[in-house]
């Protein structure tokens, strides 16, 4: 059995954290639930949603986890995911979302410390902004049709970016 998520959620203006993870949710994630921007924590994993992520989503400033993972989602990551400026997770692995990885999407987001994109079907190479997010921690991007090796993206982190140091 399983039902869509009430768009009546949008109504909880004063909401922080929602997680309606495992709960054999199916449909499009609600476009209502952009109007939540008091909410601070997402976490939708582990459900059926489909469709695409929707750009509502961007006006959720406040937002510091968005985990979306284990879905069916699709399409392309929208623009507006930029506007998230206070976002720490990103959590996005095994769905089927496509398109690729640009400069302009990830460049603003600079508290991010986690940004899980693994078993989607991302293409293109990383962006170089990538690289200089001081707080990331963990970048979990495989089984996803991009053009870098492990071996690039080792190089990469160790030439270019300040979170990896090879110093004893």
């Amino acid at each position: 059995l399983s039902r869509p998520i009430p768009t009546s959620l949008g109504a909880l203006a004063y909401l922080l954290y929602l997680d309606l993870s495992s709960n054999f949710l199916s449909g499009p994630v609600p476009l209502a639930l952009g109007s939540l921007r008091n909410l601070k924590t997402l976490i939708l994993a582990n459900n059926s949603l489909s469709r695409s992520v929707p750009s509502q989503l961007g006006d959720l400033s406040w937002l510091t986890v968005l985990d979306l993972s284990f879905n069916s989602l699709t399409g392309s990551l929208p623009d507006s995911l930029r506007n998230l400026r206070s976002l720490q997770n990103l959590s996005l692995g095994s769905n089927s979302i496509s398109g690729a990885l640009t400069d302009r999407l990830l460049a603003g987001l600079t508290p991010l410390q986690s940004v899980v994109l693994s078993h989607n079907n991302f293409s293109g190479a990383l962006p170089d902004s990538l690289w200089y997010l001081s707080e990331l921690r963990v970048i979990d991007v495989s089984g996803n049709k991009c053009c870098w090796s492990p071996v690039q993206l080792i190089w990469t982190l160790a030439t270019h970016s300040p979170l990896i140091s090879f110093k004893s």
